[in-house]
């Protein structure tokens, strides 16, 4: 019998399960000194910072505390965060490096994601496909139209084209981009011929009126929550997209946005050209807050530059990781 990939995956899982029930730590001891942020132990002789993002579990006094590793010496794990009592000699301590490998076979060999990394993943499949079980798949949406004319106003909510033909409610949850003032609301109902979405901003008059030009964008959707982006990075982390790929039918641009500012595109591409960079793609909130200080809304949005109703697929992958001072 031939294995699967899945039979491979099952099998090194419940090697990895078996390893650890029999050595479930990677290094113990008793603690000679330390600090509340260092651990030392005289009698090591570690390689340097072979403990790097590893669990810690120690005992002070009786009481057990966990904190994880920045990093060691040959004598002394780097702590963080910070114990809230200091090391003393004599307290048992126990780490475990609690990596995972994620590999793939395509252009990158592998990330390697620690303890404080989180793997995101973001996706928007737009089809009108709408049976069982892609009906109930949130990130199945419905294709983005095309752009087109405003044949009504004024109105700050409400974008009416009397000469097309809209599916009614297929586009809630997109963006409606008024490109001749500049402004964009997010669309909240529609029928055949008008969008309303909440009151455009970010333009010069923010208003619609006859003749204004308007372009539709989707947003990627979280694929651990179902939930549309913007996607909240907590303060104290930060957000690095590794890989993105794109395929669409239409001529379509990409944009990712952080707390509204557009900071990258993946466009413009042409419509039936496929993009695909599983490479570290670099972009990152760092680049706007380097210590992580604060906490920021990033979206990627698609969008439609063609003449017809846009099909395809959009994808982010990226690392959330925890700020520790030395990222």
């Amino acid at each position: 019998m031939t294995a699967t990939l899945d039979d491979v995956l099952a099998a090194l899982n419940q090697l990895n399960a078996n390893l650890q029930a029999t050595n479930p730590w990677d290094e113990q001891g008793t603690a000679t000194g330390g600090s509340t942020t260092q651990l030392v132990d005289n009698s090591k002789n570690w390689a340097s910072n072979f403990f790097f993002s590893s669990l810690v579990i120690v005992t002070i006094d009786g009481t057990t505390y966990r904190t994880f590793t920045t990093g060691n010496t040959s004598t002394q794990l780097n702590l963080y965060p910070a114990l809230p009592t200091e090391i003393k000699p004599g307290s048992p301590y126990k780490v475990r490096n609690v990596t995972s490998q994620v590999a793939s076979a395509r252009a990158r060999p592998g990330i390697l994601l620690t303890a404080n990394q989180t793997l995101k993943q973001f996706v928007n499949i737009m089809s009108n496909v709408t049976v069982w079980p892609y009906v109930y798949v949130p990130w199945f949406q419905p294709p983005i139209p095309p752009g087109g004319t405003c044949t009504a106003g004024p109105s700050i909510t409400v974008m009416t084209n009397a000469l097309v033909s809209f599916t009614p409610s297929a586009l809630v949850g997109m963006t409606i981009f008024n490109i001749s003032d500049g402004s964009n609301g997010l669309v909240l109902a529609n029928d055949a011929h008008t969008v309303t979405s909440l009151p455009l901003s970010g333009g010069v008059a923010n208003v619609w009126a006859i003749g204004n030009s308007y372009l539709f964008a989707g947003h990627l959707i979280d694929v651990g929550t179902g939930i549309s982006l913007p996607y909240t990075v907590p303060a104290g982390s930060f957000l690095t997209v590794i890989e993105e790929s794109w395929s669409f039918n239409q001529d379509e641009n990409s944009f990712i946005l952080v707390d509204g500012l557009f900071v990258a595109s993946g466009g413009p591409l042409s419509g039936g050209t496929p993009y695909y960079d599983a490479g570290i793609v670099g972009e990152s909130t760092l680049t706007l807050d380097p210590t992580a200080s604060k906490s920021h809304q990033v979206d990627f949005i698609m969008i439609n530059q063609g003449l017809s109703p846009m099909y395809g697929s959009g994808e982010i992958v990226a690392i959330q990781e925890i700020y520790t001072g030395s990222t």
